[in-house]
């Protein structure tokens, strides 16, 4: 039985595909949904760039409230009653994985977003590690 229900978001059309699914399940087995967002680290060389390394992390930040904050709208707007919200800063797929099992999530859903040619090959994409590494189910929605 589902009790917990993680959605990793992005604001992507993935993510928010992710968000109703979640949200379907959600009502089908009154489950909590945990929305969460990750701020990815600033890269370690950041050269000759408009912004400082604060400034970006500043924007990433507020982009990514308003990320979760529209996608808490839309599962209150589908009926959920149960729902949290968490900004957290860092390795995507670790921060995921890290988070579930801190939280005793029982399924992730998340969005494919899949990365292309030689990127993927080498780094892998979120939704590929997430699956292979966290300890409980994981729903990929495309």
């Amino acid at each position: 039985m589902l009790k917990k229900i993680l959605v990793p978001t992005d604001g992507s059309e993935h993510a928010r595909k992710a968000v109703n699914y979640a949200c379907e399940l959600a009502l089908k087995f009154h489950a909590t949904v945990c929305l969460l967002h990750v701020v990815p680290l600033p890269p370690a060389l950041f050269h000759e760039a408009a912004f400082s390394i604060p400034d970006l992390q500043k924007l990433q930040e507020e982009e990514g409230k308003r990320i979760i904050e529209e996608a808490k709208r839309e599962t209150k707007e589908r009926g959920v009653k149960e729902v949290q919200s968490t900004l957290i800063q860092g390795n995507p797929a670790s921060r995921i994985i890290e988070f579930a099992r801190a939280e005793g999530i029982d399924l992730i859903v998340m969005g494919n977003r899949g990365l292309s040619g030689v990127k993927e090959f080498v780094l892998g994409s979120v939704s590929h590690r997430v699956s292979h590494l966290a300890d409980c189910s994981v729903t990929i929605v495309k």
